[in-house]
């Protein structure tokens, strides 16, 4: 059993996760890019202290996060935000739910 997870499980669980950070960080500023466009106010109030000149990449992983879990998500008007800010808190479960994984096989 061992054998198996290292040899085909870890393989596709490393690809899982590569791939799944990569599209997690990228719905993340396209997240960040509609929320600054159309609810301004929710970008403002997360960010708080972290207003600097900081790159809008490094903003949006601080501030997207917490703002996915908090519940100003279920009150956004558009069906399609929605949608899209579930997606990306899904996504993030999977790749940690992936990177996760690759360490089970040497922990049995």
């Amino acid at each position: 059993m061992r054998e198996f997870l290292i040899e085909y499980v870890v393989g596709y669980c490393i690809l899982g996760t590569l791939g799944g950070l990569l599209g997690y960080v990228y719905l993340c500023v396209r997240l960040y890019d509609v929320f600054q466009r159309h609810y301004p106010r929710l970008v403002d109030e997360c960010l708080g202290a972290m207003d600097s000149n900081i790159g809008q990449e490094f903003r949006a992983i601080t501030v997207m996060p917490p703002l996915l879990r908090s519940t100003h998500i279920g009150e956004l008007p558009s069906a399609r935000h929605r949608f899209w800010c579930r997606t990306t808190r899904l996504f993030g479960y999977v790749w940690i739910a992936c990177l996760v994984t690759i360490f089970v096989p040497f922990l049995l």
